[in-house]
Protein backbone atom coordinates (compact mmCIF):
# COMPACT_ATOMS: atom_id res chain seq x y z
CA UNK A 1 0.00 0.00 0.00
CA UNK A 2 1.52 3.68 -1.10
CA UNK A 3 1.25 6.86 1.12
CA UNK A 4 -1.92 7.46 -1.19
CA UNK A 5 -4.31 4.36 -0.24
CA UNK A 6 -3.68 3.49 -3.70
CA UNK A 7 -2.11 -0.02 -4.34
CA UNK A 8 0.65 -0.05 -6.97
CA UNK A 9 -1.23 -3.09 -8.34
CA UNK A 10 -4.06 -5.84 -8.52
CA UNK A 11 -7.37 -6.71 -8.68
CA UNK A 12 -10.52 -5.22 -7.51
CA UNK A 13 -14.37 -5.33 -7.75
CA UNK A 14 -17.07 -2.43 -6.95
CA UNK A 15 -20.92 -1.75 -7.52
CA UNK A 16 -22.65 1.49 -7.85
CA UNK A 17 -26.09 2.85 -7.33
CA UNK A 18 -26.76 5.88 -9.74
CA UNK A 19 -29.43 8.50 -10.83
CA UNK A 20 -29.38 8.32 -14.99
CA UNK A 21 -30.57 11.04 -16.99
CA UNK A 22 -31.59 10.01 -20.79
CA UNK A 23 -30.73 13.63 -22.41
CA UNK A 24 -32.54 13.26 -25.36
CA UNK A 25 -35.92 11.47 -24.56
CA UNK A 26 -37.73 14.49 -24.47
CA UNK A 27 -37.56 14.01 -28.54
CA UNK A 28 -38.89 10.50 -28.29
CA UNK A 29 -41.78 12.62 -25.95
CA UNK A 30 -42.35 15.05 -28.65
CA UNK A 31 -42.16 12.18 -31.65
CA UNK A 32 -45.42 10.55 -29.97
CA UNK A 33 -46.90 14.08 -29.71
CA UNK A 34 -46.32 14.78 -33.60
CA UNK A 35 -48.24 11.30 -34.13
CA UNK A 36 -51.59 12.99 -32.43
CA UNK A 37 -50.67 11.59 -28.96
CA UNK A 38 -51.48 13.53 -25.51
CA UNK A 39 -48.53 12.98 -23.35
CA UNK A 40 -49.19 13.71 -19.92
CA UNK A 41 -46.01 13.39 -17.93
CA UNK A 42 -42.39 12.81 -20.21
CA UNK A 43 -40.15 11.49 -17.27
CA UNK A 44 -36.39 11.14 -18.14
CA UNK A 45 -34.64 9.91 -14.92
CA UNK A 46 -34.05 6.27 -13.77
CA UNK A 47 -32.58 4.38 -11.23
CA UNK A 48 -29.26 2.67 -12.30
CA UNK A 49 -26.79 0.50 -11.15
CA UNK A 50 -24.00 -1.07 -12.35
CA UNK A 51 -20.80 -4.11 -11.32
CA UNK A 52 -17.32 -3.50 -12.22
CA UNK A 53 -14.29 -5.68 -11.95
CA UNK A 54 -10.99 -4.08 -12.49
CA UNK A 55 -7.03 -4.40 -12.46
CA UNK A 56 -4.80 -1.76 -11.56
CA UNK A 57 -1.65 -2.05 -13.53
CA UNK A 58 0.72 0.57 -11.63
CA UNK A 59 -0.44 3.39 -8.99
CA UNK A 60 -1.65 5.41 -11.92
CA UNK A 61 -3.56 3.41 -14.27
CA UNK A 62 -5.58 0.16 -14.61
CA UNK A 63 -8.68 -0.96 -16.91
CA UNK A 64 -12.58 -1.60 -15.92
CA UNK A 65 -14.59 -3.90 -17.34
CA UNK A 66 -18.38 -4.24 -16.49
CA UNK A 67 -22.26 -4.07 -16.90
CA UNK A 68 -24.77 -1.04 -16.89
CA UNK A 69 -28.22 -0.80 -16.47
CA UNK A 70 -29.57 2.42 -16.77
CA UNK A 71 -33.21 1.82 -15.89
CA UNK A 72 -36.12 3.51 -17.98
CA UNK A 73 -37.01 6.56 -18.97
CA UNK A 74 -40.97 7.15 -19.27
CA UNK A 75 -43.95 8.68 -21.36
CA UNK A 76 -47.06 8.87 -20.03
CA UNK A 77 -49.89 8.51 -22.56
CA UNK A 78 -53.35 10.18 -21.66
CA UNK A 79 -55.40 10.24 -24.91
CA UNK A 80 -56.65 9.35 -27.84
CA UNK A 81 -55.08 5.71 -25.99
CA UNK A 82 -54.10 5.69 -22.38
CA UNK A 83 -50.80 4.17 -22.07
CA UNK A 84 -46.81 4.02 -21.27
CA UNK A 85 -43.61 3.90 -23.17
CA UNK A 86 -40.78 2.95 -21.87
CA UNK A 87 -36.89 3.75 -22.83
CA UNK A 88 -34.83 1.40 -21.16
CA UNK A 89 -30.92 0.86 -21.73
CA UNK A 90 -28.28 -1.44 -20.30
CA UNK A 91 -24.56 -1.50 -21.90
CA UNK A 92 -21.41 -3.80 -21.30
CA UNK A 93 -18.51 -1.56 -20.75
CA UNK A 94 -14.72 -1.59 -21.22
CA UNK A 95 -12.65 1.10 -19.78
CA UNK A 96 -9.11 2.62 -19.12
CA UNK A 97 -8.88 4.45 -15.68
CA UNK A 98 -6.32 7.33 -14.56
CA UNK A 99 -6.04 7.37 -10.69
CA UNK A 100 -4.03 10.32 -9.63
CA UNK A 101 -3.23 10.54 -6.08
CA UNK A 102 -4.31 13.84 -4.19
CA UNK A 103 -4.08 13.41 -0.51
CA UNK A 104 -3.67 10.63 1.73
CA UNK A 105 -6.53 7.93 0.54
CA UNK A 106 -8.03 10.36 -1.15
CA UNK A 107 -7.45 10.44 -5.16
CA UNK A 108 -9.03 11.66 -8.43
CA UNK A 109 -10.20 9.23 -11.35
CA UNK A 110 -10.86 9.78 -14.89
CA UNK A 111 -11.91 7.14 -17.22
CA UNK A 112 -12.59 6.24 -21.05
CA UNK A 113 -13.64 3.75 -23.17
CA UNK A 114 -16.07 1.70 -25.27
CA UNK A 115 -19.58 0.64 -24.64
CA UNK A 116 -22.12 -2.22 -25.96
CA UNK A 117 -25.18 -1.20 -25.86
CA UNK A 118 -28.77 -2.47 -26.16
CA UNK A 119 -32.03 -0.38 -25.88
CA UNK A 120 -35.46 -1.01 -25.97
CA UNK A 121 -38.62 0.55 -26.42
CA UNK A 122 -41.97 -0.72 -24.40
CA UNK A 123 -45.15 0.74 -25.54
CA UNK A 124 -48.05 -1.09 -23.72
CA UNK A 125 -50.52 -2.88 -25.06
CA UNK A 126 -53.17 -0.69 -25.09
CA UNK A 127 -51.74 1.93 -27.10
CA UNK A 128 -51.09 -0.67 -30.64
CA UNK A 129 -47.88 0.09 -31.35
CA UNK A 130 -45.27 -3.07 -31.63
CA UNK A 131 -42.15 -2.51 -29.00
CA UNK A 132 -38.42 -2.60 -30.32
CA UNK A 133 -34.90 -3.23 -29.16
CA UNK A 134 -31.48 -2.04 -31.04
CA UNK A 135 -27.86 -2.69 -30.24
CA UNK A 136 -24.60 -1.16 -31.03
CA UNK A 137 -21.04 0.35 -30.21
CA UNK A 138 -20.70 3.97 -28.15
CA UNK A 139 -17.92 5.16 -26.00
CA UNK A 140 -18.07 6.49 -22.20
CA UNK A 141 -16.35 9.38 -20.18
CA UNK A 142 -15.81 10.09 -16.85
CA UNK A 143 -14.53 11.68 -13.56
CA UNK A 144 -14.51 11.33 -9.97
CA UNK A 145 -13.14 10.92 -6.63
CA UNK A 146 -11.66 7.24 -5.09
CA UNK A 147 -11.60 7.24 -0.96
CA UNK A 148 -9.37 4.31 -0.03
CA UNK A 149 -11.21 3.95 4.19
CA UNK A 150 -8.91 0.77 4.84
CA UNK A 151 -6.49 -1.09 2.16
CA UNK A 152 -9.07 -3.20 0.80
CA UNK A 153 -12.55 -1.11 1.51
CA UNK A 154 -12.65 2.15 -0.48
CA UNK A 155 -15.92 4.43 -2.13
CA UNK A 156 -16.28 6.30 -5.16
CA UNK A 157 -18.34 9.53 -6.29
CA UNK A 158 -18.29 9.40 -9.89
CA UNK A 159 -20.05 11.14 -12.88
CA UNK A 160 -19.89 9.18 -16.19
CA UNK A 161 -21.15 10.12 -19.96
CA UNK A 162 -22.25 7.66 -21.95
CA UNK A 163 -22.70 8.53 -26.01
CA UNK A 164 -24.93 7.87 -28.47
CA UNK A 165 -26.62 4.85 -26.83
CA UNK A 166 -29.70 3.77 -29.20
CA UNK A 167 -30.70 4.10 -32.94
CA UNK A 168 -32.43 6.83 -34.16
CA UNK A 169 -34.32 5.10 -36.76
CA UNK A 170 -35.88 1.92 -33.71
CA UNK A 171 -35.72 2.98 -30.61
CA UNK A 172 -34.62 6.50 -30.46
CA UNK A 173 -31.42 7.87 -29.65
CA UNK A 174 -29.39 9.19 -26.68
CA UNK A 175 -27.22 10.23 -24.52
CA UNK A 176 -27.29 9.27 -20.80
CA UNK A 177 -25.31 10.85 -17.83
CA UNK A 178 -25.20 9.00 -14.58
CA UNK A 179 -24.33 10.25 -11.18
CA UNK A 180 -23.34 7.26 -8.90
CA UNK A 181 -22.00 6.04 -5.59
CA UNK A 182 -19.80 3.40 -5.42
CA UNK A 183 -18.42 0.44 -3.15
CA UNK A 184 -14.64 -0.64 -3.85
CA UNK A 185 -13.36 -3.48 -2.64
CA UNK A 186 -9.16 -4.03 -3.24
CA UNK A 187 -7.67 -7.70 -3.32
Amino acid sequence: MTDWGTPASGFYVGGAVSQSRFTNFSQRCDDVINLGAVVSDCDNKGFAWKAYGGYQFIRYFGVEVGYADFGKGRAKISAPAVGDVDFKARAVFLEGVVTVPIIHHLSFIAKGGGVRWNTKLNYDASLGLPSQSDNGWGSVIGAGFEYMFTPAFGMRAEYEFYNSIGDEQTTGKTNIQVISINGLLRF
